[in-house]
């Protein structure tokens, strides 16, 4: 397989960015456990790649950008503009996955068999 289409052999479904521990469980838990749609799946995966990061803002987790040449986004600019072409569009399915994700992690309940998101 030529190393340009290897990432393609894992999907979306797994966490991107081991080597970031501080949040690595969430994100492995919100794109293997919660996350079922293919295209919110793959937005996310991206958005792990390029960095972001999972916060607890004292409710619910929020997706964070990294503002640093050297480990992220080069400037806020980059970052707005990531955030509008990506996460905007999905804004209200990226919402759903968050609390679930925080229900899942904080009172320890069970996602139902339900198809989320």
């Amino acid at each position: 397989m030529p190393e340009s289409e290897a990432w393609r052999a894992h999907g979306w479904a797994w966490d991107p960015r081991p080597d970031l521990q501080l949040d690595h469980d969430l994100w492995k838990l919100l794109l293997t456990e919660v996350v079922t749609d293919e295209e919110l799946g793959w937005v996310l995966n991206g958005t792990r790649c390029a960095r972001c990061r999972l916060v607890w803002n004292g409710r619910q987790y929020r997706i964070e950008p990294t503002i640093d040449p050297r480990l992220g986004f080069n400037d806020e600019e980059e970052w707005i503009d990531f955030r509008e072409k990506y996460l905007v569009p999905n804004t209200q399915e990226i919402q759903k996955v968050l609390k679930l994700l925080t229900i899942k992690v904080h009172s320890n309940q069970k996602l139902s068999d339900e198809k989320v998101v």
